[in-house]
């Protein structure tokens, strides 16, 4: 007896997610690892804030993702909301961090 099991995803997350929560997650990851890892290393190592940085997770989507349209979110659902999360923590914890 023998089963696909894999340690990187060992609830089996992936194959729950719909291909929208796939593709949110993946444009997630990309910028995390691209255009703000970068920056929040930099950030880190010179001991500065980048107020852009916020304002940009804002225009992205980002940040209020499970808020309405109408009211200026993103309408995502929740599962989105924690895949963001999923992304974004790692990569900010250092100017986050105390």
């Amino acid at each position: 007896m023998s089963f696909d099991f894999q340690w990187d995803d060992v609830l089996q997350l992936d194959a729950q997610l719909t291909e929208d929560e796939r593709m949110i997650r993946e444009a997630g990851r990309d910028y995390c690892q691209h255009s703000l890892m970068p920056r929040v290393l930099e950030a880190n190592r010179h001991e500065i804030f980048h107020r852009e940085i916020m304002n940009e997770l804002g225009d992205l989507g980002m940040l209020g993702a499970t808020i309405p349209e109408e009211y200026g979110g993103a309408g995502l659902n929740h599962v989105c909301y924690g895949l963001l999360a999923r992304e974004v923590d790692p990569t900010t914890a250092p100017i986050l961090a105390p």
